[in-house]
């Protein structure tokens, strides 16, 4: 039977040819690197209404690509185009931040105001019934921005008189608006006697 020989050159060629493929394999041979993720984006960050009348919430919506959405304030993990509610209690900002998944992250931010609710103290007529072709005084107090009264008057300022002079019955109606768009009325009568 005939005997096997090695060639020491041999071996060390097959060993090196068998050290880089696996050297190769696993990527020291020249392969590409995988490609960054794209950059985190954020469309739009809003809030559905601002100002807000204290006690009343609002939602907010984060429009964003390419990562996860967190917004504080409590708010948390948020997905992209859904409504997030939040109810404030005084004026707070909001900020959102996208994180890709590389760590890369953008931010972005949302403003709610908070105003107080309109209120209507006294609404009242200084003198009814009055005389026909005499005139009377209305005194309106209130809070929390306009007034207006109709039947012509207008604006009004509150603890103000303002005088009215009707030729007939008239009912009077007060409403006051804060800067929200809430709205509370209140009304006060005079009556005109011959």
């Amino acid at each position: 039977m005939g005997s096997i020989r090695f060639s020491a050159t041999k071996c060390l060629v097959f060993l090196a040819t068998l050290l880089w493929g696996l050297f190769a394999g696993c990527g020291g041979g020249g392969s590409a690197p995988l490609p960054p993720p794209p950059p985190p984006v954020i469309t739009s960050f809003n809030a559905t209404q601002s100002p807000i009348t204290a006690g009343l919430g609002t939602t907010l919506t984060a429009v964003f690509a390419n990562g996860s959405g967190n917004v504080d304030g409590g708010v948390g993990p948020v997905n992209s185009g859904v409504a997030a509610p939040v109810n404030p209690v005084s004026d707070k900002t909001y900020t959102l931040t996208v994180t890709n998944a590389a760590g890369s992250s953008v931010t972005g931010q949302a403003l709610v105001r908070v105003v107080g609710a309109p209120v209507i103290t006294s609404f009242t007529a200084a003198q009814s019934p009055i005389t026909a072709g005499s005139g009377t005084t209305l005194t309106a107090v209130f809070a929390n921005r306009t007034g207006t009264v109709d039947q012509g008057i207008g604006a009004v300022a509150s603890g103000v008189a303002m005088p009215v002079s009707p030729g007939s019955d008239k009912t009077y109606t007060l409403t006051v608006t804060n800067g929200a768009g809430a709205s509370v009325t209140a009304q006060t009568s005079v009556r005109v006697v011959g």
